[in-house]
């Protein structure tokens, strides 16, 4: 069933617009593929050049597909894989409705409050059928065709650079009250952001300026501690 493979499989995707050509960019982790396709094309809360696509040429014009699925073996590299592997899809396929050049360089985008309700009334079963509905009977044209396939071709496997980066979530950190009570220790950046309900890469700035987070905790690095 395509819900059941969505949710399990994590990766980049990319929505095509069948009446212009145009397209958009994506990754979701493990998961959340299910949830990228829902919020994009059905409750116009993902990127606002597709929601606006999606009201203009309606729903039948366009196409959600899986360009890749990235393996997720631990909990550190999830979010930075993802994002390495969606910033080669952003350079090389040159997207027309992506608002950030790179996906790694999104700062100050944020869901609002009521985006995120939004979110949560319209992710309904019956939405859930339409979605499992959306890609049948549709063809590709020749051109959509030959994008996809030259963007797999010309894919190059991971830089020594890039799996360096990719390392940066798994540095040990320790987080304290802003009075620096009460210190949790965390073996890698991520399990620090699941426990305080943030990104990755809201404690990676925080580690480079102040080290507060949400104004009610302080983060340093587990070694300088």
């Amino acid at each position: 069933m395509l819900i059941e493979l969505l949710n399990r499989s994590p990766g980049i995707y990319l929505i095509v617009n069948l009446a212009n050509g145009k397209y958009y960019v994506g990754s979701a982790v493990t998961g959340n593929l299910y949830m990228r396709l829902h919020k994009h094309l059905f409750a116009f809360i993902g990127n606002v050049h597709v929601a606006n696509a999606v009201k203009k040429y309606e729903l039948h014009e366009f196409v959600f597909l899986v360009l890749e699925i990235v393996p997720q073996d631990t909990d550190s590299a999830k979010v930075s894989t993802l994002l390495n592997r969606e910033d080669y899809y952003i350079q090389t396929l040159s997207p027309q409705y992506n608002i950030a050049p790179l996906a790694t360089n999104s700062t100050g985008w944020k869901h609002s409050e009521e985006s995120l309700l939004k979110m949560r009334e319209n992710y309904s079963e019956e939405r859930r059928q339409r979605v499992a509905e959306i890609n049948k009977g549709k063809l590709l044209s020749s051109e959509t065709r030959a994008l996809i396939r030259d963007a797999a071709i010309k894919r190059e496997p991971m830089s020594i650079e890039t799996r360096l980066k990719c390392a940066v979530n798994v540095r040990p950190v320790t987080i304290t009250e802003l009075d620096g009570k009460n210190p949790k220790f965390f073996t890698s950046i991520v399990l620090a952001a699941k426990s305080l309900e943030c990104s990755a890469k809201t404690i990676q700035r925080a580690l480079k300026a102040d080290g507060i987070i949400k104004r009610k905790y302080l983060v340093k690095d587990t070694i300088d501690t």
